[in-house]
């Protein structure tokens, strides 16, 4: 995997690891938990790029915390489990991305389509298959330190119109981790501060030494996040989550030569990440709790002279299959609004299986 050249400024994750420990000899107690969900990351470009339509946000891992709103996670006993103190929790997360629809195309091989590509690591065919997850360390029910590795997979959706004018991208894939303190005022409301960071793997990567215009995103966020309305067997029913990444943004000359006219560098911007995600407690049981939710948000990648905005609605469900191993089923439904005249849509399935490790 190919790593970014800019790397030197995320030495400061360490230092947020470093902070919670000095503050956790103030903090007696144990934590709570929220539950919420990353969301991530359209890329819509004035540059050539083959991924520039991609506005695919990533599988999200079904945890109890997570950096955005998203579906409950339901490895646990629904609210009852808000109770439960762990110092350490892992989730290791598989997610596999399945795209359908006319608005992707499925490249089973190079001569499918013309300019459709695939990745060589493809488990089905134009499809992704990666591990993500999430690391938690609580020194008591307040102050946490977090990390979430996201996978953003797909994809990248019809452009162009219809007919003989559409245009389709290929698969894509991108990694963003986050890392950050956590503050947890209470089972219902929880804080995030730290670093977010995000590179295009593939293709060509960030860290490329050939490629003049690296894809990647860094700098400083804060989050939180509210779970409100009804009590019920699964827990507050409604997440809402906003997130804000003051992003560190470079526009190298090669990317700068290639502005349309008129069109100029927008310099450092916050991204705005706004969620809200509905979960349904079904026939008076937790095993299988549906939900659905929407997304307003924007992404400002390196190179990229604007901010591109994607609104997501999305379904499915989760299902606990145990106390520590869930699996989640979710159709995420992309309208990407580009810079330019002409912007993608796209529809696709998320498979994602979790597992629970608590000490």
């Amino acid at each position: 995997m190919s790593r970014s050249r800019f790397q030197s400024c995320r030495w400061s994750a360490p230092l947020v690891v470093a902070l919670a420990a000095a503050l956790a000899v103030w903090a007696p107690g144990s934590p709570a938990v929220a539950q919420t969900d990353p969301p991530p990351a359209p890329a819509a470009s004035a540059l050539p790029d083959l991924f520039a339509a991609d506005a695919s946000p990533s599988p999200v891992p079904a945890t109890l915390a997570q950096y955005g709103g998203d579906p409950p996670h339901t490895t646990g006993q629904g609210r009852h489990k808000e109770s439960a103190f762990h110092h350490l929790l892992l989730e290791p997360t598989l997610a596999q991305s399945v795209n359908f629809g006319s608005d992707t195309i499925v490249c089973f091989h190079a001569t499918t389509h013309v300019g459709c590509k695939n990745p060589t690591t493809a488990v089905l065919p134009g499809d992704l298959l990666r591990w993500a997850g999430n690391a938690r360390w609580y020194f008591n029910r307040h102050l946490g330190v977090r990390y979430q590795r996201i996978a953003h997979l797909g994809v990248a959706g019809r452009t162009g119109g219809s007919g003989a004018n559409a245009k389709f991208g290929g698969s894509g894939y991108d990694y963003e981790e986050l890392e950050s303190l956590e503050w947890s005022f209470n089972p219902l409301l929880t804080v995030n501060a730290g670093w977010d960071y995000r590179a295009r793997v593939c293709c060509p990567g960030a860290g490329d030494p050939t490629n003049p215009t690296p894809r990647e995103k860094q700098g400083p966020f804060l989050q939180a996040s509210w779970r409100t309305g009804p009590d019920t067997r699964i827990g507050r029913i409604l997440t809402l989550s906003l997130r804000t990444t003051f992003v560190n943004h470079r526009f190298e000359p090669t990317a700068q030569s290639v502005l349309a006219r008129g069109q100029t560098d927008a310099g450092r911007k916050n991204e705005y990440v706004p969620t809200a995600y509905l979960n349904l407690p079904v026939y008076g049981q937790t095993k299988v709790v549906p939900f659905y939710g929407i997304e307003y948000y924007g992404t400002y990648f390196d190179n990229q002279p604007s901010i591109s905005l994607t609104y997501r609605k999305t379904y499915g469900f989760n299902y606990r299959a145990s106390k520590l191993l869930s699996f989640r089923a979710q159709v995420k439904n992309d309208q990407n609004y580009a810079a330019g005249p002409d912007a993608a849509h796209k529809a696709f399935l998320q498979l994602e299986a979790t597992y629970r490790i608590e000490k």
